[in-house]
């Protein structure tokens, strides 16, 4: 929990800095959403493989690379501020994301007790919305304040604290079993409606979440908004959402995971629809935080979903394929939106993404035979 809370703060800083330094560089919205795109290339790669090396062989010292790799990511940027510096910062980002998304999910979900898991899965995603809330809005602040150089060497002292923890601290981490059992096929996800059902909820969930933040800098930057109302716009989606993830358990207690998410969708979806209807930094904050509150419970719920469906794999590999799914949506979906939002508008975007949501809560509702 103290490795995720401390790594996710300039992670999620460095996705409201990167797109701003391209804008404020004058690239245009396509090249925001390569950035965008290139922030979850590694993550699609290596999500699976990086799974199976920590049943294998443990977490410590993957998790000490990925340390490495967000430095590396943000001290790119500082000491050469050139449009190819964010690019290769973006995918060093995205590397670093991936090892500690595995990696620590891995670990709140095997170090749980199965009667537990669920709440430790929330646990995950209440750190993750304080992350995501304190990440950007340290970073608005401090790129109105002391300039965008100054905020990627602040980015990167976390990771340099982590990995100062890990080299001391880091045996008491669970070590991997070198003899492992079978591996999941690919072709289970084809034969099993159960699991791919549940991929593609997890996917739709993942879909909401990415593109939300992401639409906020180019639209905010669109109606005038300065990098700290923007920030403060995309920390009340995680404001929200932490909210939301409080009251979780209780929900799924009384309506059921199929029910709960199907909410969910509805609400989000709305929420994108009513994006280009804000013309201040009030009424856009209103609509993040309904956003927020609406699909904020989505990833523990989807997570617990799969975890318990895929036991009988190893966790680290279950997860990987999960992820692998998500962040081959995280490619797609910003690169293929930013190019519609450059042809037709913010508004488009929006529309698209509504419509998908609301067939997310359609699929909540059928299960499979």
């Amino acid at each position: 929990m103290l490795l995720t809370a401390l790594i996710y703060v300039p992670i999620n800083g460095s996705r409201l800095a990167l797109p701003l330094y391209a804008l404020h560089l004058g690239s245009p919205a396509y090249a925001v959403g390569l950035i965008a795109a290139l922030l979850w290339i590694f993550p699609l790669l290596v999500s699976w493989p990086v799974g199976v090396l920590a049943d294998r062989f443990g977490t410590r010292w993957l998790l000490f690379f990925g340390a490495i790799c967000g430095l590396a990511s943000m001290l790119t940027p500082h000491f050469y501020p050139e449009i190819p510096s964010v690019y290769i910062a973006a995918a060093l980002s995205g590397l670093w994301n991936a090892i500690y998304h595995v990696l620590t999910l891995t670990l709140m979900g095997t170090l749980a007790p199965p009667e537990k898991r669920a709440r430790s899965f929330v646990w995950y995603s209440m750190i993750g919305s304080l992350t995501n809330f304190t990440g950007p809005l340290f970073t608005g602040f401090s790129i109105e304040h002391f300039g965008f150089s100054a905020t990627f060497f602040l980015l990167a002292m976390p990771p340099v604290l982590v990995a100062a923890m890990l080299l001391i601290f880091g045996s008491i981490l669970p070590k991997g079993e070198r003899r492992t059992g079978p591996r999941l096929p690919v072709r289970h996800l084809l034969s099993d409606r159960v699991l791919l059902r549940l991929l593609l909820l997890g996917g739709c969930v993942q879909l909401g979440l990415d593109l939300f933040p992401f639409l906020m800098p180019l639209y905010g930057h669109s109606i005038g908004l300065g990098a700290g109302a923007i920030g403060s716009v995309v920390s009340a989606i995680y404001v929200s959402a932490f909210l939301m993830q409080t009251i979780t358990p209780r929900g799924v207690s009384r309506f059921g995971e199929e029910r709960l998410l199907a909410v969910a969708f509805a609400f989000s979806a709305a929420s994108f629809l009513l994006i280009p209807l804000t013309t201040t930094a009030l009424s856009l904050g209103l609509v993040a935080a309904l956003f927020g509150f609406s699909l904020g419970g989505g990833q523990p719920v989807t997570t617990n979903m799969l975890f318990n469906h895929s036991g009988k794999f190893h966790p680290g590999e279950a997860l990987g394929l999960r992820l692998t799914f998500n962040n081959l949506i995280r490619v797609l979906a910003p690169a293929l939106m930013g190019s519609l939002a450059s042809a037709f508008g913010l508004a488009a975007v929006c529309w698209l993404t509504g419509g998908l949501l609301a067939a997310g809560s359609t699929m909540s509702r059928s299960r499979p035979r």
